[in-house]
């Protein structure tokens, strides 16, 4: 992953770059850094070999980082922006250029907020990715990472069971299913089963049932309870 951080004050342009490469490391999210103290470099650079993420202070001298964005935007949707401010009114005029999110230049929450933006990144750029499937007749089917609810083995055929009612059945096995998901996002409740963590809506420990989104269920078996409770809360401390 290919990434900028603009600041025109050097310290906290070292810094944040420490941060924010410590706090991919911590993800296991390998990345390329590249630090710019004024906007006019960085965009030289932008224009030629677009970054993937830019981490953009909006208070800057020549052109603020408004003006940044909306030449990022010009160029291209792509690219993920997140802006760093001091001043939260800027916030509300940044909506034009579609930002990612922000974070705030306030040393007491900037650890602790910079982490959650980058966990929120992971989540999104992992349930964006469309996966492709061989269907009968020479077919192709396409789904979306994020729209999978979950998965079911029936012998040996697989059923992926998507929002709105989409299922798409093809000829595989759950564990070459299993390695092509976001290992962070899914978890086995059953041998044959394999749920997304962020669609479950209750889990009903008790009586081995994991109720999940669109009326959707699914069973718990004895051997899978304690690492789908541990999953889980994983899960949810880091997308929240």
């Amino acid at each position: 992953m290919q990434i900028a951080v603009c600041d025109d004050e050097k310290v906290y342009l070292d810094c944040l770059s420490r941060k924010i490469k410590a706090c991919f490391k911590e993800f296991e999210i390998e990345i390329s850094l590249d630090k710019y103290l004024n906007a006019v470099s960085f965009l030289e650079q932008h224009n030629q070999n677009p970054y993937d993420v830019v981490f953009l202070d909006i208070l800057m001298p020549e052109m603020n980082g408004l003006d940044v964005a909306n030449r990022i935007r010009n160029l291209s949707e792509k690219t993920i922006i997140i802006f760093i401010t001091t001043e939260n009114h800027l916030v509300y005029e940044s909506f034009d250029y579609r930002p990612f999110n922000f974070i705030p230049k306030d040393l007491d929450i900037f650890d602790q907020k910079l982490r959650s933006v980058i966990g929120k990144l992971m989540f999104f750029l992992q349930t964006s990715k469309t996966l492709c499937f061989d269907l009968p007749y020479g077919e192709i089917g396409k789904v979306t990472v994020g729209d999978i609810i979950y998965i079911c083995s029936r012998s040996n055929y697989i059923d992926i069971i998507c929002k709105s009612n989409v299922m798409l059945k093809i000829r595989s096995t759950i564990d070459n299913i299993s390695g092509m998901l976001p290992e962070q996002h899914f978890a086995r409740t059953h041998n044959r089963i394999i749920v997304n963590l962020n669609h479950i809506q209750r889990i009903d420990y008790p009586n081995h049932i994991v109720y999940l989104t669109d009326s959707n269920q699914a069973e718990i078996s004895r051997r899978y309870k304690n690492s789908l409770a541990e999953k889980y809360k994983k899960f949810i401390r880091e997308t929240t």
